[in-house]
């Protein structure tokens, strides 16, 4: 019993190291100011990645081959951003483009509806090698609300470094995006406190009569 239970704990330490010398993270995307509709977003990379310029779009008719290699500029992608007005903004050497789908690398699983906006930035520059943080990158919606649940991004890099150097990394995670309602605005609220005033009022009457 004790033996196996060595073999167990020497197999879970096996695959922590191995989990500990995986890939690293790829291009990470956080939320920054968030004012009457423009959401604006910061990426991160870490020193175990590069972002590289290499040569194809990414684009959701390539999509199940960009885990596979580095035939595709690297890029982000925020999926379903709601009331997209067609306005966004992006530090030099990004370029912007816009689909209803993808793009996703192969590997990842993403919450994506086919009718609404996906927006992407992909590096048409010299080769970024990090650390590095790079903020600049806005998009601008109709809605000014916020999902409570969060909105999803994902994204890909280029190995730097090590046995896997040159290879694909990709990732995924949660990111704040527009919601799918407007906080109510001050004509809407009186009209609605109105409306409860008077149905309070007939409930009040009704109860008077029939005493």
């Amino acid at each position: 019993m004790r033996k196996q239970m060595v073999r167990v704990l020497a197999t879970a330490a096996l695959l922590i190291i191995g989990a500990s010398a995986a890939k690293a993270n790829t291009i990470t995307v956080t939320a920054g100011a968030i004012t009457n509709g423009v959401f604006n977003y910061i990426i991160t990379e870490d020193a175990g990645g590069r972002i590289s310029d290499s040569g194809l779009v990414p684009n959701v008719a390539t999509t199940p081959f960009l885990s596979a290699g580095t035939l595709y500029d690297d890029y982000f992608t925020i999926y379903d951003f709601v009331g997209f007005t067609g306005a966004h903004t992006e530090p030099a050497g990004w370029t912007f483009i816009s689909q209803l789908v993808g793009p996703t690398d192969s590997n990842i699983l993403a919450t994506d509806s086919p009718t609404i906006a996906n927006l992407t930035w992909y590096w048409t520059g010299a080769t970024l090698t990090g650390p590095m943080t790079i903020p600049g990158f806005s998009a601008t919606s109709t809605f000014t609300g916020i999902n409570a649940l969060g909105g999803q991004w994902t994204s890909e890099d280029t190995q730097n470094g090590g046995a896997e150097d040159g290879t694909t990394n990709a990732a995924t995670g949660k990111v704040a995006t527009p919601g799918t309602s407007n906080v109510p605005d001050a004509g809407s609220t009186l009209l609605l406190l109105g409306v409860s005033l008077l149905g309070m009022g007939w409930q009040a009457r009704r109860r008077r009569l029939q005493e």
